[in-house]
């Protein structure tokens, strides 16, 4: 036990582990001191409560509803080794369909871990049988105002809507302009409103000048750039791109090859399945962009 570096607790809500439940684990010595990987699901985090047998953790996977994530979060006193955290957010029912956004809570968290180099963020996403209003991505990425270091951002928004995306896409690149992963995602199947354009796209890659890799809910292709002088960015480094939805256009040549003068350097490999290569899904005309730009790249 003195050498547990990654504990894995059940991560369901059933399974929420009260702080009060494991008391003597979290006073413990030498034990927590030693663990770099922590994954679990926390309730009722009491007034109060802090530990300081974390202090070496690296990675933190953590399930609750916002009120408790934030609490445990500050109680663990994160030190600059904490690089990786993916956050689950689960609804409370003490609160109505109109608090979509954790946006208290993800303000305090993202204080408490100002060098987290990966940040992934998802919404209830079991709560198939509610409805909750659309939500800016404006309104999330306000709050990670004191990430400087942030490399990669991911967020599941689930059964809930994203509005104002290219707005929120030009605030985090003004903010975190170092980011190498960024993904948006919502459940599969599940209509977007919002999508990006070619020119926007085109932004987002001078925006971005490091990104690798890139996943956006939508993609609006019906006002297609007309000449290669419309490019701004001809030698972007980005590998990967994902759209599980492409809309507005009759022919997917033009936006492969659009696509292909912004990034000339993707890899992308055949499809073996559904499975995107970001974690998405691939369906309806983003297949066939997708199918031209294996072949644009030397993959078949």
């Amino acid at each position: 036990m003195a050498r547990l570096a990654e504990l894995r607790v059940c991560q369901c809500k059933r399974c929420a582990v009260a702080v009060s439940d494991l008391r003597a684990f979290w006073s413990a010595s030498p034990v927590p001191a030693s663990l770099r990987t922590l994954a679990v699901a926390v309730k009722d985090i009491p007034h109060g409560f802090v530990t300081d047998g974390l202090r070496s953790l690296q990675e933190l996977i953590i399930h609750g509803t916002a009120g408790d994530i934030a609490a445990f979060i500050r109680s663990i006193q994160p030190t600059q080794l904490l690089h990786t955290v993916s956050l689950k957010f689960w609804r409370d029912p003490n609160h109505g369909p109109d608090d979509a956004i954790p946006s208290q809570a993800l303000v305090s968290i993202c204080r408490s871990l100002p060098s987290v180099q990966s940040l992934e963020v998802t919404m209830d996403v079991l709560s198939s049988e509610l409805t909750y209003p659309p939500f800016p991505l404006t309104a999330v990425v306000a709050t990670l105002r004191p990430l400087k270091n942030l490399a990669g951002f991911t967020l599941h928004a689930g059964l809930t809507h994203i509005t104002e995306v290219e707005e929120g896409l030009q605030m985090l690149a003004e903010r975190c302009p170092s980011l190498r992963s960024l993904k948006i995602a919502q459940s599969p199947g599940l209509y977007s409103p919002a999508a990006v354009t070619l020119r926007s796209l085109a932004s987002v890659a001078r925006s971005f000048p490091q990104l690798e890799s890139l996943s956006l809910p939508r993609l609006d292709a019906a006002e297609l750039l007309s000449t290669e002088n419309d490019v701004p960015v001809l030698a972007h480094g980005l590998r990967l791109v994902e759209f599980p939805n492409v809309c507005g256009i009759p022919d997917p040549s033009p936006v492969a090859h659009a696509i292909s003068r912004l990034f000339p350097l993707l890899q992308i490999e055949p499809s073996t399945g559904v499975e995107g290569i970001l974690g998405g899904e691939w369906h309806g005309e983003w297949a066939h962009v997708r199918a031209l730009l294996c072949k644009m790249h030397g993959k078949s």
